[in-house]
């Protein structure tokens, strides 16, 4: 933006970069008229200092105004009036003509002009613009617009890239070098635009999957749920609804498969005691309806027959029946005890004591058994707390063997087997969580990070929200995001090293091919490109050696590059030829 000032005096254009704070007084450059500018725009001349207005021409005196009026009367006296006041007069007037100063010029009207603040550009009265200076400018933006895109290319900002190539190439349309990198932004653009495509599209597939994994779930259909949770997590290993419902689902099926376990074993006992019942054996009977009643708590159709079978016990009359069915109860009871049931064992001497009362030997069994549960449950919750302290601290494995001895003492505590199926649940997850850090550590240390995103997304599942997991995997992906320009670079300065050589530019084509392995040393393809910069740098020593004539030199450099490629055409051609010359310049020395 710029503003011309017009000079008062001569008109000249005169340009400033902006408008004054306050009124100031310039000097034209042309004409050296000072004149004020003011803030507002306007100019004008300096006001010239006041002079005292002259005294105004003395009136004629009265004797020449007398004689004037005499001339009216006599013509010949008016002659000779006029002649003598010419004679007399003359003097006079030359005194007034030489004495008297000239009145002051009148000042001349105030020019005024109006600045207008304009944008630069061909108007009447604007200076030229320099098509340099607009030369200049236009590559100083290219170059900006250029160095801003490759930031954001590199940075894979690939929707700022293009708009900063879009921009460089507006400015230089010919420019190869803006096409190309053009391209590539709106090639990467292309593909981070389907890539968010696909991940939305797994991801909503995955949430699809999780949903209908909840409603088998709320269905009891355990297994079907694990295999569309399993299915959720392939889609998306991030999607913390899929290993959530994952590890309910597999919970819920492990359950249910005791469950159904416990089922078939409770039918199976209830079958044997009607049978035992059928055939008159009562002691048996009860003995196999309170099993049942060991599989499922307080079930009421065992408790039934239970109470059947007890009344038919207790109706026995014939003392012979009652004998063979209390040694019967006292055999149940010492089988009990060696099985350290200690609660089958008291019960089963209970009713045999209903059949006689005054036995000691049921009595004292009564009280062995009673001692001996009273020891166990001491020692069951001595196991229980050990248990839980172990699963609080996460030594699942200690856990589960300490709910394993609790459930030995007490094999029908629900309690106890619970404990005892999360702990080992518990323990598996950890230990796949341990196997997956493992190989994530491995894949880290090789910066193998595409293997170790997966393998912490693994450990992820296992446990869910662990802070070491979630730590590994944002590292991993920063290192495969890193990775991934490295990557790109290898691949772009190893294609170029690949066709530097098809061109015999061995020189050139070696340092292209270390650079790439400079790149990215881990890369699958390096060993293939170390060995191709092996053979470019061994052909490039050759062939300058055949042009200084050192033949000699030239044969073990072309032998060099025939370790790398035994059959490459070029190599052995040309130790062929150094062999010739070598042989030849011997021959001419000696």
């Amino acid at each position: 933006m710029s503003v011309y000032i017009t000079c008062p005096r001569c008109h000249a254009s005169l340009k400033a970069n902006k408008l004054p704070a306050e009124t100031r007084t310039v000097a034209c450059p042309e004409c050296h008229e000072r004149f004020q500018v003011a803030s507002t725009g306007i100019t004008a001349a300096i006001p010239q200092p006041k002079i005292p207005a002259a005294a105004p021409e003395a009136q004629p005196e009265p004797q020449v105004a007398a004689s004037l009026i005499a001339t009216r009367t006599s013509p010949w006296l008016a002659i000779g009036v006029i002649a003598s006041i010419l004679l007399v007069g003359g003097g006079v007037i030359a005194a007034i003509v030489f004495t008297r100063q000239p009145p002051p010029p009148a000042a001349p009207p105030v020019p005024v002009a109006v600045v207008k603040e304009t944008v630069v550009k061909e108007t009447e009265g604007t200076p030229p613009v320099d098509e340099k200076d607009n030369d200049d400018k236009r590559r100083q933006d290219f170059i900006r617009l250029m160095i801003e895109g490759g930031t954001s290319l590199n940075s894979q900002r690939f929707d700022e890239a293009v708009s900063a190539y879009t921009e460089a190439v507006k400015l230089s349309p010919d420019d190869a070098d803006a096409r190309q990198k053009l391209s590539e932004a709106q090639a990467g653009l292309g593909k981070q635009r389907q890539a968010k495509l696909d991940d939305d599209k797994k991801r909503a597939d995955a949430l699809q999957l999780v949903k209908k994994g909840q409603g088998a779930l709320d269905e009891k259909q355990y297994a079907a749920a694990v295999d569309l949770f399993k299915l959720a997590v392939d889609k998306n290993p991030s999607l913390a609804e899929a290993t959530q419902g994952l590890i309910a689902a597999r919970a819920a099926l492990q359950r249910d498969q005791l469950d159904q376990k416990r089922i078939a074993e409770y039918e199976q006992l209830i079958l044997a005691g009607k049978a035992a019942m059928k055939a008159g054996r009562y002691a048996d009977a009860i003995r196999d309806f309170m099993s049942a009643q060991r599989v499922v708590p307080d079930d009421p159709i065992a408790q039934q027959f239970q109470r059947e079978a007890e009344k038919q016990l207790d109706g026995l009359m014939n003392r012979a029946e009652k004998q063979k069915e209390f040694q019967r109860l006292l055999e149940q009871a010492t089988t009990a005890m060696k099985a350290k049931s200690y609660e089958d064992a008291e019960k089963a001497y209970q009713r045999a004591l209903r059949l006689f009362p005054n036995d000691a030997t049921a009595q004292e069994g009564i009280e062995d058994a009673q001692k001996a549960l009273k020891q166990t449950k001491t020692e069951y919750a001595a196991w229980m707390l050990r248990g839980n302290a172990a699963g609080q601290a996460g030594r699942f494995g200690e856990a589960a063997l300490a709910f394993r001895e609790a459930t030995r003492l007490f094999p029908t505590d629900e309690a106890a087997a619970r404990a005892l199926r999360q702990a080992e649940l518990a323990q598996e997850n950890q230990n796949i969580y341990f196997r997956a850090m493992d190989a994530a550590g491995r894949a880290m240390s090789f910066k193998q990070y595409a293997d170790a995103i997966v393998a912490y997304n693994e450990a992820l599942r296992a446990a869910p929200g662990d802070f070491a997991a979630l730590q590994g995997l944002r590292d991993a992906q920063q290192g495969f995001e890193a990775d991934a320009g490295r990557r790109k670079e290898f691949e772009r300065r190893a294609t170029i090293g690949f066709q530097l050589l098809k061109s015999q530019r061995y020189a050139d084509a070696a340092v292209e091919l270390r650079a790439a392995l400079k790149a990215m040393r881990h890369h699958p393809q390096a060993p293939t490109v170390d060995r191709q910069a092996d053979y470019a740098e061994a052909m490039a020593n050759a062939t300058a050696a055949m042009n200084a004539r050192r033949y000699g030199d030239a044969i073990g450099h072309f032998e060099a590059a025939l370790r790398e490629f035994p059959n490459d055409f070029a190599a052995r051609n040309g130790r062929n030829r150094a062999l010739q010359l070598n042989q030849k310049n011997k021959g001419g020395k000696s």
